[in-house]
């Protein structure tokens, strides 16, 4: 048998670093199209954004803009809830909301996301398990 040397990728969570440099707008336009992707199962997709402060309201306001609709903190709450277990002392997501697009997670927790909706995104602590896991779903958080 012939053997094929490759680059793969293992599982990842690649973070979206903004900070005062950044064309907030483009970087918006950025993150959503990449973490939208097929509703952000692949390894690639953004997961987490962290912010510098001095940039966070105006960056939380470009992803408003571009199309992305944000989730109340009693929400993300609520979708933590039911996107992740704790079993055997660590966090596991929920097979049920892998892959399903933002309308599906909003109707889980019991919102009413647009249809053409492409991303969820919020802000949460650094804590939250969004932030170190990887969800394989369509929202990001933003710390």
């Amino acid at each position: 048998m012939r053997m094929k040397r490759s680059i793969v990728a293992g599982p990842g969570n690649p973070p979206v670093v903004v900070d005062e440099t950044a064309d907030l707008d483009n970087a918006a336009r950025s993150i959503i199209a990449g973490a939208a992707f097929d509703n952000n199962l692949l390894c690639i997709g953004e997961k987490e954004v962290f912010v510098v402060e001095s940039v966070f309201k105006p960056m939380m306001d470009a992803m408003r803009k571009a199309g992305a609709v944000e989730l109340s903190k009693a929400s993300i709450d609520k979708l933590t809830e039911k996107a992740f277990a704790w079993k055997d002392d660590h966090y596991v997501v929920s097979k049920d909301l892998v892959g399903k697009d933002p309308k599906a997670l909003g109707e889980a927790i019991g919102l009413n996301i647009p249809a053409k909706t492409e991303l969820l995104f919020g802000e949460t602590s650094e804590d939250n398990p969004f932030v170190p896991e990887e969800q394989m779903m369509p929202f990001v958080p933003f710390v």
